[in-house]
């Protein structure tokens, strides 16, 4: 899992409707272990895996992304633009 605390994706993806003001995942952060669990399976379902971009941090823009390709269930532990 520490894999994905180290990926953020680049691209486009539908709206999402997180909960604001959710911790960031990366070096440095909380770090739960469900945002941790969402960012993974966020990362293994994006349609684009070669468009990642190694940054160490998902903040609300790579939320976005993420929560685009992620069923119900992570949109409580991600962070969003809103």
């Amino acid at each position: 899992m520490s894999t994905a605390l180290a990926l953020a994706v680049m691209g486009t993806a539908g709206a999402a409707d997180a909960r604001v003001g959710a911790d960031w995942v990366g070096y440095g952060c909380p770090n739960h272990y469900n945002a941790v669990r969402c960012t993974q399976e966020g990362i293994n379902n994006s349609p684009t895996p070669h468009h990642v971009k190694v940054d160490g941090i998902v903040g609300p823009e790579t939320g976005d992304d993420l929560l685009g390709w992620l069923g119900s269930g992570c949109d409580s532990y991600l962070p969003t633009t809103g």
